[in-house]
């Protein structure tokens, strides 16, 4: 069954698509950038309980290829950090802290065909996450990884734009799918079963304004907003000739930052 979100995702895939044809012959113009950012973090996962919060220090490059009515751009962004983790249950209460890394592996197309107003664009990335929550007297702790494709279709929008200023924003629907989870159980002899969540749907978005120093150098600040969650998954593993289900609840995460962002044409 369609939901409104796959008719979001089609319309602005097929104004990407029909633009393709129109830049052949264009100049193109390519830009490099470097950035900082500095994140907050939340993930919640209700199945347990528990809730990760903390700051998260990022690091990003991007290199875009521009012709006339497409521009092309290529990320990899890094976070990595240490957050508080909490666990509340029908015991002791848990507190301790984890070690998040993040890294985000993207390619965006652009494309202004039908407005200058706006740019429809779409986005796929590869995304890798590790989270080791740390024990303690009160909780052995485990290790998380996930691996997934998300794909995301939205729109940029111009508030200003001058000679050499730019505000715009930006807003899109994205999807997960691919979804792996290694589990690191040989505290408890399960091994380190993979679990394949649900896919979910999430939200980005953002406002950017720059400044053209010169035609060629100039600065970007920006402030954004990413959310995305799994779904829950279950795997049956074998403990010593005992079948053991293990389950992993849906969880929501939210990553909100400010970026910093030096660019340069060429």
């Amino acid at each position: 069954m369609w939901k409104p979100a796959s008719f979001i995702f089609i319309g602005i895939f097929a104004q990407i698509i029909g633009a393709i044809g129109h830049n052949l012959n264009a100049a193109p113009r390519d830009q490099f950038n470097t950035s900082l950012e500095y994140a907050l973090f939340e993930h919640k996962n209700n199945g347990y309980s528990t809730e990760e919060k903390g700051n998260l220090n990022g690091l990003s490059f991007s290199i875009s290829h521009k012709k006339k009515r497409m521009r092309g751009v290529v990320s990899l962004a890094l976070y990595a950090g240490d957050v508080d983790f909490s666990a509340v249950s029908s015991e002791k209460p848990v507190e301790t802290s984890t070690e998040e890394k993040l890294a985000q592996l993207s390619y965006q197309l652009e494309s202004n065909h039908l407005q200058r107003f706006y740019q429809p664009y779409i986005n796929i990335s590869f995304q890798r996450w590790h989270r080791n929550i740390a024990g303690n007297e009160d909780f052995s702790g485990v290790e998380r990884k996930y691996e997934w494709w998300n794909i995301e279709t939205g729109i940029q929008a111009s508030l200003y734009k001058s000679h050499k200023n730019h505000i715009r924003i930006n807003g899109g629907l994205s999807h997960t799918f691919f979804n792996r989870l290694l589990i690191d159980l040989k505290s408890q002899n399960l091994g380190k079963p993979l679990l394949e969540p649900k896919a979910k749907v999430g939200f980005a978005g953002g406002i950017v304004a720059n400044h053209k120093f010169n035609p060629v150098h100039g600065i970007e600040l920006s402030a954004n907003a990413k959310y995305w969650q799994f779904g829950d998954a279950s795997r049956l593993v074998n403990r010593g000739g005992q079948i053991t289900e293990v389950n992993e609840p849906e969880s929501k995460t939210t990553l909100l930052s400010l970026q910093l962002t030096y660019f340069r044409l060429f």
